[in-house]
């Protein structure tokens, strides 16, 4: 029985000695001049102008939700198909309860993000 989990094992070991040997042949191999020009961002040829700052949060807020709404259709495309398939068989009565549940959770959250005023750009 473990015979049949020697590749895997194989390709864990090699899956990990192969980034760490490159990391270590880069590092011993590669220039390390340090300092003045290379320690300043380059920015498409064009000289920084100004000291650089964070994005204001709101734009990692526009992100996250941009991120929840991808994993909602991430997930309801498999769903869909599984709901067809089992529409013919035994009527998907289950599924469509998951489904409004699913849904249901993701409008709570979404009208209480609007609440709380993430939603509101200033």
């Amino acid at each position: 029985m473990i015979h049949s989990y020697l590749p895997v094992l194989i390709l864990l070991i090699i899956a990990t000695l192969v980034p760490i040997g490159l990391i270590i042949v880069s590092h011993l191999l590669g220039p390390t001049v340090k300092g003045g020009i290379k320690e300043e961002p380059y920015e498409c040829g064009v000289p920084a102008v100004g000291s650089p700052k964070q994005f204001p949060v709101k734009f990692h807020r526009i992100a996250i939700f941009f991120l929840l709404l991808d994993v909602e259709a991430a997930l309801l495309f498999p769903w869909a198909v599984v709901f067809k398939h089992k529409l013919s068989t035994w009527g998907g009565t289950f599924l469509a309860i998951e489904f409004v549940v699913f849904l249901l959770i993701l409008v709570v959250g979404f009208f209480y993000a609007w609440k709380r005023g993430a939603l509101e750009w200033e």
